[in-house]
């Protein structure tokens, strides 16, 4: 429910979609926008809303701070990453991303699954950063091959995932 909710407001309480109608984007920067952004939107999710949360609760235990802390790194990663990529320039899409990362990354750690937060991560920042449309002079060869080294590493690891389902572990043999 978390994820939804943040979803809904990044994507429709955002000034993005009056800009994309105002300036519709061509289809090939559309294009171009799609290879980029699954990747890099993946990313982001393992980094902010997997590593950082799982570190800092390997290292606190289970203590009730542990959540807020993990919660709270995930909005700090992605709030910093967005300011960086605008050149520390401005800092209120930082804020906004640090306020929407903490949804995120609450909505990480309860449903302990990088991939649903992905889900609803992925068209959040599509919408956003093609309203921007800074990204259009990548090169398609770059594009194309991070688009499919991206989805040959996730498919690789689901089907991990799906062939050691029902398998014993070491710990249950």
């Amino acid at each position: 429910m978390v994820l939804l909710f943040v979803f809904i407001a990044g994507v429709f309480f955002s000034d993005a979609l009056p800009e994309l109608q105002a300036t519709p984007q061509s289809i090939e920067g559309v294009i171009k926008y799609l290879l980029l952004f699954p990747p890099m939107a993946l990313g982001l999710c393992l980094h902010s809303f997997f590593l950082i949360p799982r570190t800092i609760e390997s290292l606190m235990g289970d203590k009730p701070s542990t959540l807020w802390l993990a919660v709270g790194g995930s909005a700090v990663s992605i709030g910093l990453g967005f300011w960086v990529d605008q050149l520390f320039s401005n800092f209120e899409i930082a804020i906004v991303m640090m306020v929407l990362g903490i949804f995120f990354g609450f909505g990480a750690i309860l449903t302990r699954f990088v991939y649903l937060t992905y889900l609803f991560f992925l068209p959040t920042m599509l919408v956003n950063t093609l309203s921007e449309g800074k990204y259009y002079g990548f090169p398609w060869g770059a594009l194309i091959i991070g688009f499919v080294c991206s989805c040959v590493a996730v498919l690789h690891h689901i089907s991990k995932l799906h062939s050691s389902v029902g398998r014993p572990t070491s710990a249950s043999t």
